[in-house]
């Protein structure tokens, strides 16, 4: 049997994906799409991130913008207070991961989606001379499609894979285990690094460092947002690209003069001196109490810019935005990826005890006689017997975590964007070849990264997932009226 799509991953883009295509079947009177679903067994349809998770991980992004369609995007929040947690902004992750399940199981009700569950890794795609695909498993499992789906999460790898293998090394997501009474490094400071803080005192760490190469400190989401920028608007961005070529320079420009109207009620400058000057426990009391009067405009501004930021990231040069990879993405993440202020006061509490360092670091962490060592650009080094990976990856599309994608890419399906993950047409979310334009293959979600900037939201891929929906049942409608023997492109 040949389906209409092949979606690879079973996770909350996936779902994102199957709840669009319901919606414009319904809307468009076409019924029994025919999808395999592929994905693996121990996260189908919950992903990685909110299917491996433990209770105290919690959701980096407030439940309103966690809706898996574009039309009911407070879906969540409803589920949620059908669970009694009402007024619970940042539940835990276990709490996703039972929402996208029990969603996906009414997805299935209906004529709309002939879904076939393929409960399995899926590591290769061939493509026939008549413009198929077939789906290769890992254990032998084998399906065709006319069209390939990629919603594969996060690119895995890069980081510090030097040290695979090492006793010691835990490598990103995976399980910290017990380790009482250990000093424990950590590589990052974003999210990751955040949950990789919690695994470790849970699991008996005596001492934490966390490190960096900018030594960003964690900050507090606000308890509500109370700035709007003036500068640094998408009005004022579309006046500057009438005018010409945007580019990162003008776009600094404007970003620049709004942090001059928030001038000296910004946190981030007495932040950053409280952490030179008195260490972390006075940088992240500061931002506590900052967040508890909603006085975080910095923080206001960077949030604000979700809606467009991917707009001015899509106008940008690719050298632009590599310059903004390495000298902004690090502080941009920090300060518009907020930490939950029940989160925030574990972080405090540590630091406080002596049990939570931050450090900026000058190289890259070392491995000599069963210990880590990492060199501060302030201070003595610091030795552990353990190192947790939270960088977050890289654009490695040939790790050996994702196999497909290496396969992909080794068969010249799939290349490399310059910023992360692979390349994809913005537009049409088609798979991009050195230019060209990969027939029947599309990607959405965090595999993206490089070409569109805010797919680690999860209202954005689902803005996505509903774009390319939209364009699937319009042209399978059209095909059906043609009658046979035509089909979407």
């Amino acid at each position: 049997m040949e389906h209409d799509i092949a979606i690879i991953g079973a996770g909350a883009s996936a779902i994102s994906l199957l709840a669009a295509l319901k919606e414009e079947a319904l809307a468009a009177s076409l019924s029994a799409i025919s999808i395999a679903l592929w994905g693996r067994p121990e996260s189908f349809a919950t992903g990685e991130v909110f299917g491996t998770a433990t209770p105290e991980h919690g959701v980096n992004t407030p439940a309103t913008m966690l809706g898996l369609t574009e039309t009911d995007p407070v879906a969540f929040v409803r589920w949620l207070e059908g669970q009694g947690r009402t007024g619970d902004s940042y539940p835990p992750r276990t709490a996703m991961g039972r929402f996208l399940a029990q969603s996906y199981g009414r997805l299935l009700g209906g004529r709309q989606l002939d879904v076939t569950e393929m409960r399995e890794e899926a590591v290769d795609l061939q493509a026939s001379a008549a413009g198929a695909f077939a789906v290769l498993g890992a254990h032998g499992a084998r399906a065709s499609a006319r069209c390939v789906v990629l919603c594969l999460g996060a690119v895995a790898g890069g980081g510090l894979t030097q040290f695979a293998g090492l006793r010691g090394y835990r490598a990103r997501g995976a399980d910290v285990g017990p380790i009482d009474g250990a000093r424990v490094l950590i590589a990052g400071a974003g999210p990751s690094a955040i949950d990789a803080f919690r695994n470790a005192m849970a699991g008996g760490a005596r001492e934490v460092h966390m490190f960096s190469r900018h030594g960003y400190p964690p900050t507090c989401q606000s308890a509500a947002p109370s700035y709007l920028p003036s500068q640094f608007t998408w009005p004022t961005l579309q006046g500057q690209w009438r005018a010409g070529a945007l580019g990162m320079k003008r776009a600094l420009v404007l970003f620049r003069r709004e942090l001059r109207e928030i001038g000296p009620r910004g946190e981030y400058e007495p932040a950053m001196t409280r952490l030179e000057r008195d260490g972390l426990t006075s940088c992240l009391s500061y931002l506590l109490q900052r967040a508890r009067q909603a006085e975080l405009p910095v923080q206001d501004l960077l949030v604000t810019t979700r809606p467009y930021m991917h707009r001015l990231w899509g106008g940008l040069r690719i050298d632009d935005r590599r310059r903004f990879d390495h000298e902004w993405r690090s502080l941009w993440s920090a300060w518009r990826h907020p930490v939950p202020i029940v989160v925030y006061h574990q972080l405090l509490d540590a630091a406080r005890a002596g049990r939570l360092r931050l450090h900026r670091v000058v190289q890259a962490p070392m491995h000599a006689d069963g210990q880590f060592s990492i060199r501060p650009l302030v201070g003595r080094s610091v030795h552990a017997p353990v190192l947790l990976d939270a960088t977050g990856g890289a654009a490695c599309v040939d790790a050996d975590a994702m196999p497909l994608l290496r396969a992909l890419h080794c068969r010249g399906m799939v290349d490399v964007h310059p910023c992360g993950g692979i390349d994809i047409d913005p537009m049409s979310l088609q798979c991009r070849v050195r230019g060209r334009h990969v027939r029947g293959l599309f990607a959405l979600g965090p595999v993206t990264r490089g070409a569109l900037f805010s797919t680690n939201a999860q209202w954005f891929n689902a803005r996505c997932a509903a774009h390319w929906a939209r364009w699937w049942v319009t042209e399978a409608a059209c095909a059906k009226r043609a009658g046979p023997g035509a089909q979407a492109r």
